[in-house]
């Protein structure tokens, strides 16, 4: 991002997954008086189901047709995007593929400590997705960190994206449903030592 490199700090009522008190965000100006380039985050798009490569497929194109520069980074399945908008696949080891499911990889497909994490997580019986995807997009970012204005995440919330302001881009985060509420429905369906 090329100049003003000044700092904006603005806060926000609601404590991030609490819903009290305010949080702060500090983030590098962005310069309204171009078009943006944006780098649209999605762990996942896959395009006829699930909603988020629908909603990345969309939101693409309309940012696109309003002018700015989108480049969307996804990681399997990749999404069907409209013409104009770019991709950058962020490869995993898609361990969720259509027709063979929670499957091992075969030690040549490892890449790096990454891909490890990913099948330990998986093994343990955790969804590793949106946090692998964040280390491996935050990489990618931090080599073009100069090439955007803003970083938009789509309902990732992995770790790895904390490292994205320290690059000097401001984070967006989308989240389509209410978290607190979800865990509110889940402790009031626990019982016993679970709750």
């Amino acid at each position: 991002m090329g100049t003003p490199r000044a700092r904006t700090r603005a806060a926000f009522p609601g404590t991030p997954g609490v819903g009290l008190g305010y949080w702060v965000v500090w983030c590098p100006v962005i310069n309204l008086s171009r078009p943006l380039r944006i780098a649209l985050l999605s762990y996942r798009s896959k395009a006829h189901c699930g909603g988020q490569g629908v909603y990345v497929r969309h939101l693409s194109r309309e940012l696109n047709a309003l002018g700015h520069h989108v480049e969307v980074f996804s990681g399997q399945p990749y999404p069907v995007l409209d013409p104009g908008p770019a991709l950058t696949e962020v490869p995993s080891l898609d361990l969720y593929r259509d027709g063979d499911p929670f499957r091992t990889p075969r030690p040549g497909e490892y890449r790096d400590w990454v891909d490890v994490l990913e099948t330990a997580m998986m093994w343990a019986g955790a969804f590793p997705e949106p946090l692998t995807f964040s280390l491996r997009a935050r990489r990618a970012l931090a080599a073009r960190a100069g090439q955007f204005d803003v970083v938009h995440d789509n309902q990732g919330l992995g770790y790895g994206l904390l490292g994205v302001p320290r690059l000097g881009l401001p984070l967006v985060t989308s989240i389509h449903h209410p978290i607190s509420v979800d865990r509110q429905i889940e402790l009031d369906a626990t019982r016993g030592l679970a709750r």
